[in-house]
């Protein structure tokens, strides 16, 4: 039997029109994460329940994409089939909608699912079980609706197993979506030298995507999640480091040019404890490294942890936000 992508394949050649590459459809630029809201245990455990209005204000700032992550392996009943929970996902739904009703991109993805990092032959059906219900889902919202198959692979989930796991997650979803741009990152939390084990698929809608923190000294100082609690100050914008920037944002443009596909930076940021105007400088410097490159970019985060939105004072970051070129009211530089 054919597929429903070759299917779609000789239909348009039939009726004389092509299908749709990533090039016409990925048309993110300036985007910013949600997270600690949906990928926390429980929505609103992490300081972030997202509201309706927030997504007016993205809007209104200038950014044209928000990506949402979404702990989906919390909410599912037990094996063989992994049912989500109708609920959480009906939440889900209610959230792309908000931003959709905005016209703003969406990128959805599976967040923080901890247990295939751990075990990842163990977790492999479960991971299809959620893709296939969620690909089914989703499958007639707009073309500006985008699937990232797994946020920052990373412990046992890495080689070719991660890529094995990536590919059946990339096929499950080509069932019932076969033209939606699909994201994918590397091992080693995608990391930007982890882009080069992104697995190899021939397909004309996928894009690759890294998550950019260095120097991980500055970028995670005195974080109480990692090893740097109590480390001392950073600071950042020496010549070393911007030279080491530059040469980041050059590693990816080849990336992108070697391969044809377009790349992606789906997190960069800076924990709120470094001295803020080198948060300020970081954050300019290095939006502005990767769009001289041509690589578009996905701050991290909107509020809650590396705020750019203050939602106890309901208010931007204004020197933050600036920093990403852009304003209360929209796009004030390139």
């Amino acid at each position: 039997m054919k597929s429903i992508f070759q299917k779609c394949l000789i239909t348009s050649l039939l009726l004389g029109f092509s299908i749709p590459t990533t090039a016409d459809t990925f048309n993110t630029k300036r985007c910013i994460n949600m997270g600690n809201a949906l990928d926390a245990p429980n929505e609103g455990d992490w300081r972030h329940t997202i509201e309706a209005k927030s997504f007016e204000r993205i809007a209104k700032a200038g950014f044209d994409t928000v990506r949402i992550p979404v702990r989906w392996s919390a909410h599912t009943g037990n094996a063989p089939n992994y049912i989500i929970d109708e609920k959480f996902f009906q939440r889900v739904s209610d959230v792309i909608q908000q931003a959709l009703t905005h016209d703003l991109h969406v990128i959805l993805n599976i967040h923080h699912f901890d247990e295939l990092n751990a075990a990842p032959k163990e977790n492999h059906t479960k991971f299809i079980a959620l893709w296939s219900q969620i690909a089914s889902r989703y499958q007639s919202l707009p073309d500006t609706v985008y699937f990232e198959i797994i946020n920052e692979p990373t412990d046992n989930f890495k080689g070719d197993l991660m890529r094995q796991t990536v590919k059946a997650g990339f096929a499950k979803i080509r069932e019932t979506n076969p033209t939606r741009i699909l994201i994918m990152g590397g091992d080693n939390w995608s990391g930007l030298k982890s882009l080069p084990s992104i697995p190899k698929i021939n397909d004309t809608n996928q894009v690759y995507t890294f998550h950019y923190y260095d120097p991980f000294k500055f970028t995670h100082q005195k974080t109480s999640w990692t090893h740097l609690k109590n480390s001392p100050t950073v600071t950042w914008a020496s010549a070393s480091d911007k030279k080491a920037l530059e040469g980041a944002a050059q590693y990816a443009a080849n990336i992108q040019k070697t391969t044809g596909i377009p790349v992606f930076l789906g997190e960069f940021g800076a924990y709120e404890k470094a001295p803020y105007k080198d948060i300020v400088s970081y954050t300019n410097a290095t939006r502005k490294a990767f769009e001289n490159v041509g690589i578009s970019w996905c701050a991290w985060n909107y509020t809650a942890t590396f705020p750019f939105y203050n939602t106890t004072e309901n208010k931007w970051d204004l020197e933050k936000l600036e920093a990403l070129g852009l304003s209360p009211n929209g796009i004030i530089k390139k």
